[in-house]
């Protein structure tokens, strides 16, 4: 809105605001950027740097605060503007007819999703000092006395536990008495946050209710029509800033490339990863006879076996633990059908190349896991072939290299349209689909609700760091999460070292050496736990993935 038009508004005193449509998605594009900023932030924020005088949340709230910082501080129409435009995008959504037009419905997500970012831009305004809690919001309920000689209870108010419910909840109040609670001057803008999260609910539920009417009546504009060739709210509802727009944040806690790490020791143990054209036998002979009269038996390796076991349909969740959701997806497809479409076959083989079964072991767990059990026994030739070529043993020689994360939320759609990502696709969409899916069922509700909103942000790659954190104690992937390969080889080097660091602990108590071991082995257990602190509640009861003469 130019100058002119906000003088005439201010001097008119009215409470109708007239906005240009495009100003209007304008103004709803830029709220929504501070929005999306501020959840970003919120749920992503990792601080980089560890020490005992480094504290997390306040540099998180020095981060939000920077992202709220400046919009519409001064500006009362045009704060009510892009709040007035981001309630009508998102308080409703789409649904096509029968006939092929469009109607409004209600929009739940939007609504939960806009009422608690909304609630946070609140929040961090407050504690900062842009916004004011009205007066009568602080008004005590109850009579009692304000309370003296208790620690930590500054200037604040008795409120009952419905109004300070976040106080209540969180037991940060330092005193609770009949049904009130005593919220200080800290605990405030929480507690404000709160009733304004509240009172966005129900207004979005109001302002549905609204539009619904003013477009029966027809006075709504006309680019606010579902019909129309361009709607304003689909515009608003559907932007979603850039990665390069959103603020630029430490979003790892650990600055290991645990996958690299892993495969660098696996090279230098003599093990070979993502290029594997190699042929050789993992056949050995019980008695170590050698000569064409001995008689041969399969020996796979851990990774080839833990594969195998992802076709069972009893698979225990810390033998899956390692596969990202991407994988998990396709093995309980094999455990459904015992059937993939070419291009699921393509990927998941390149996705075994790359975290290092050889082409014999890929072989294997086709032959032993899903052949027997399906329609693709009669294809065991073709398929071969198609192994093999994979593996750069056929055809042109061209040793493929597993599809990267961007690769995979773009391309190859399934035979239902979806997406090999789980991630990259709508949130209703990813709701529907992760319904049934095993993987979802073992994540946490607090994880669900950080996975939502890298899935709302369009930010697979969060979601899927998400998923990794919460199957691994809060543990972070690490920098550079770019190939689901790397998923499985950074989950495989934190149980790998987990499990080291157990045996030496087992080994120290049943020796009874005292903690503070002089033992070659001893210390160098204890530098590395110094240097790469792993969780404390990573579950290690794993099954049996070793053979009898291991």
């Amino acid at each position: 809105l130019d100058a002119a038009a906000r003088a005439a508004m201010d001097a008119d005193g009215a409470d109708d605001i007239d906005v240009d449509i495009d100003a209007f998605v304008a103004l709803g594009r830029a709220r929504l950027l501070v929005l999306y900023s501020l959840e970003h932030v919120m749920v992503n924020y990792r601080s980089s740097v560890r020490g005992a005088d480094v504290d997390e949340n306040v540099e998180r709230e020095e981060a939000l605060w920077a992202c709220a910082r400046g919009f519409c501080e001064d500006d009362a129409i045009g704060e009510a503007s892009s709040a007035a435009a981001v309630k009508l995008a998102l308080c409703c959504a789409e649904k096509a007819n029968d006939d092929g037009s469009r109607r409004l419905r209600p929009y739940e997500y939007g609504c939960d999703w806009l009422a608690r970012v909304e609630a946070l831009l609140t929040r961090v305004r407050v504690a900062n000092g842009v916004e004011k809690i009205p007066d009568d919001f602080t008004t005590p309920d109850c009579e009692f006395e304000r309370p003296e000689g208790v620690e930590n209870c500054d200037v604040g108010a008795w409120m009952t536990f419905e109004r300070a419910y976040v106080a209540a909840r969180s037991r940060r109040s330092p005193l609770v008495k009949d049904g009130y609670v005593y919220v200080t001057r800290t605990l405030m803008p929480d507690v404000y946050a709160e009733h304004r999260e509240r009172c966005i609910r129900n207004d979005l539920s109001a302002t549905f209710r609204r539009l619904q009417l003013w477009l029966s009546e027809g006075r709504a504009p006309p680019a606010f029509d579902p019909n129309a060739s361009y709607n304003a709210l689909r515009a608003i509802r559907t932007w979603v800033p850039d990665v390069s727009e959103l603020p630029d944040i430490p979003t790892s806690a650990s600055t290991t490339n645990w996958g690299k790490r892993r495969r660098e020791r696996r090279r230098a143990n003599g093990v070979a990863q993502h290029a594997i054209a190699i042929e050789e036998d993992v056949n050995t002979t019980a008695s170590g006879a050698v000569g064409p009269n001995a008689t041969y038996r399969y020996v796979a390796g851990e990774d080839a076996r833990r594969a195998l076991k992802m076709v069972d349909r009893h698979v225990s969740a810390i033998t899956a633990r390692p596969f990202p959701p991407c994988m998990r997806s396709k093995f309980e497809e094999l455990q459904r059908k015992a059937h993939l479409t070419f291009t699921d076959r393509f990927q998941l083989n390149l996705f075994l190349k790359g975290i290092g079964l050889t082409v014999n072991e890929t072989l294997n767990f086709w032959r032993q896991g899903v052949f027997p059990k399906g329609k693709m026994k009669a294809y065991q030739g073709e398929h071969t072939y198609n192994v093999r070529h994979n593996y750069g043993l056929e055809g042109g020689m061209i040793d493929y290299t597993p599809h990267n994360c961007e690769k995979m939320q773009q391309e190859h759609k399934d035979g239902a349209g979806r997406c090999a990502c789980p991630f990259a696709t709508d949130i209703e969409t990813f709701r529907s689909n992760t319904l049934g899916q095993s993987w979802y069922q073992s994540v946490s509700i607090d994880a669900r609700d950080k996975i939502e909103s890298a899935v709302h942000a369009k930010n697979p790659s969060a979601a899927c760091e998400h998923v990794f954190e919460d199957a691994h104690g809060g543990f972070s992937i690490g920098p550079k999460f770019e190939f689901p390969d790397a998923y499985y080889d950074a989950s495989m080097e934190i149980e790998e070292m987990c499990r080291e660091r157990a045996d030496h602990a087992q080994f120290d108590r049943q020796s009874s050496v005292p903690e503070d071991v002089t033992t070659a082995a001893g210390a160098r257990a204890n530098v590395a736990a110094d240097a790469h602190p792993l969780p404390t509640n990573f579950n290690l009861a794993l099954e049996d993935l070793s053979s009898d003469d291991e």
